[in-house]
């Protein structure tokens, strides 16, 4: 009504209808949990049977040298998009995850090896609210290998020589091509050039 209410943020709302559109699942049929430290993990859809199941066994078996257990949990967890998932936000230095703000999905089907995903039944992960990042609550020092500890996921997998290879590999190819620092701070510095000459209004406003 003509009152001025400043910079706004539209974001995709993470929701059984989300992962219909952006990734075919099946939207009656879904896993769908975040982390909040204050609420503990908090299931959006289906129910956290299978993911506590999940925990369980992950907590029970030393992926360090039981080379069943490592196969078994390649049929529950897409590694790929966990490591990629876990580089970004050790990258952004995200101090407010992943005790708080993660969360993970699987479409509720038995494992398929020739199934496309995310048919195949395996957690999936998406991100959301990196308000911390980039040097609020921390530093180039932080330790975020310890912070990706602090889930299950990624915790039980350190132990596993082949998955350390595979992060550490990963890593050093995204640290090469998508995160070089010349292409992150020029994107950085375009998304802040857009907003700056709005800044002193929001900033009055609010």
């Amino acid at each position: 009504n003509g009152e001025y209410w400043g910079i706004q943020n539209f974001r995709h709302h993470y929701s059984k209808h989300f992962f219909e559109t952006w990734h075919g699942a099946d939207p009656e049929n879904l896993d769908f949990i975040k982390t909040g430290r204050s609420a503990g993990d908090d299931v959006q859809e289906g129910d956290g049977v299978a993911y506590a199941e999940l925990c369980s066994y992950l907590n029970s078996h030393n992926l360090a040298s039981d080379a069943a257990a490592w196969a078994y949990v390649q049929t529950r967890i897409d590694i790929d998009n966990l490591i990629d998932y876990n580089i970004l936000h050790i990258y952004l230095v995200n101090t407010d995850w992943p005790d708080n703000n993660q969360g993970f999905w699987r479409e509720r089907v038995d494992y398929s090896p020739t199934a496309a995903p995310p048919h195949d039944g395996r957690w999936r992960f998406v991100s959301y609210d990196t308000d911390h990042a980039l040097g609020l609550s921390g530093s180039v020092t932080t330790d975020m290998i310890s912070y990706a500890k602090k889930h299950d996921f990624f915790k039980a997998l350190s132990a596993n020589p082949e998955f350390v290879r595979r992060f550490a590999s990963r890593t050093a190819d995204l640290l090469n091509t998508a995160l070089v620092p010349a292409r992150t701070t020029n994107r950085l510095a375009r998304a802040a050039a857009r907003l700056r000459g709005e800044m002193p209004r929001h900033i009055a406003r609010w």
